[in-house]
């Protein structure tokens, strides 16, 4: 999924900083997860709290980086 969202992102024109800032709002979460599973510490599926944690970070790298997601959509298309 992080490859394939680099690639989409690389297309869209962001940066590699962009890029990567969000490759690493879908990986850094799941560390934290895994480590709490393999220890018991959580039982069961984490699936569905990773992909909550997981879109809470990616709306904060965005609502960071404000400026390089906001105008991204009216820029690509007046460019057009």
């Amino acid at each position: 999924m992080t490859v394939a969202m680099v690639a989409w992102m690389r297309h869209r024109r962001h940066s590699w900083r962009s890029s990567s800032e969000m490759a690493a709002a879908i990986v850094v979460p799941a560390v934290p997860l895994i480590c709490l599973r393999l220890l018991d510490v959580i039982s069961g599926p984490i699936c569905g709290l990773y992909c909550l944690v997981t879109f809470v970070a990616m709306v904060a790298v965005m609502l960071y980086r404000h400026s390089d997601y906001g105008a991204t959509a009216t820029t690509a298309v007046s460019a057009t």
